[in-house]
């Protein structure tokens, strides 16, 4: 217990500093995660030209930026300060709702993550300016992984650290860590980079917890009305019954070896 967090823990060599005030016990504890453990990320990849070719044509759009809902729109979070002004995202999907505008602008991209049943409970394209950096900063959540597909990658300084280590984006890859490490970026380019990012259940959580974890987003949404949330519940659970079972559970499959 550190600063009021419900978790905090120096895992040395193995892995640095994590911390997280939404934990669950017993979750794997590594900054990095293997991309061949997950089927979905290594077909990404084989499909990430898409998602490439989608986006050159968007920023080569004339007022594209008017066309969506907060459309490269900076950090809001509590911890916005790590970000600084310069990183700047599109959100496609957040807390499992898809923003049918914006994804409307991105139709392949869209279709593409459904199709491949990316276990998402968060996707948006980010942006990081030239000569800028995010300073180190954990996401505060350990039941929740992120995944980078590298889209706009410029040559030279330029790096994403997780943990005590250090690792390069390349376009058309992914790199996918647990972002309650702690975890900082630098951008010393004459470019900007671009990556698509996926926040996505972690594969030890069970299916019932990650039901529950979801109905805790829908309920926020709007606490007024739980019904909401319990009638998305329910409407899951039916989806989920007509599908063939998979390691995925609710919310989309392609969870690959743990």
């Amino acid at each position: 217990m550190r600063d009021g967090l419900d978790f905090s823990k120096d895992w040395g060599e193995q892995g640095g500093l994590q911390m997280a005030s939404s934990y669950i016990e017993d979750l794997r504890t590594d900054a990095w995660h293997d991309v061949a453990e997950y089927d979905w990320a290594h077909r990404l990849e084989s499909e990430a030209e898409t998602v490439q070719r989608e986006l050159e044509n968007a920023l080569a759009t004339p007022s594209f930026d008017s066309k969506g809902n907060r459309i490269w729109a900076t950090a809001s979070r509590s911890d916005a300060m790590a970000y600084g002004p310069d990183w700047r995202t599109l959100v496609l999907q957040d807390r499992g709702r898809w923003d049918d505008k914006n994804a409307e602008l991105f139709p392949q991209t869209s279709k593409l993550v459904q199709k491949l049943q990316i276990p998402s409970s968060e996707c948006f394209f980010a942006v990081q300016r030239a000569h800028t950096g995010i300073k180190s900063h954990t996401d505060f959540t350990n039941f929740l992984l992120t995944a980078h597909l590298g889209l706009k990658i410029p040559e030279g300084n330029l790096w994403i650290k997780c943990g005590n280590e250090t690792r390069d984006w390349e376009e058309k890859k992914m790199l996918i860590m647990d972002t309650s490490f702690m975890h900082s970026t630098e951008n010393n380019t004459d470019e900007d980079r671009y990556v698509l990012i996926f926040r996505f259940w972690h594969p030890d959580l069970t299916v019932l917890e990650k039901e529950a974890l979801q109905f805790i987003f829908d309920s926020l949404d709007n606490p007024d009305q739980i019904k909401v949330a319990q009638k998305l519940l329910a409407k899951r659970v039916k989806a989920a019954k007509r599908k063939p079972a998979s390691r995925g559970g609710f919310g989309g499959g392609g969870f690959g070896k743990r």
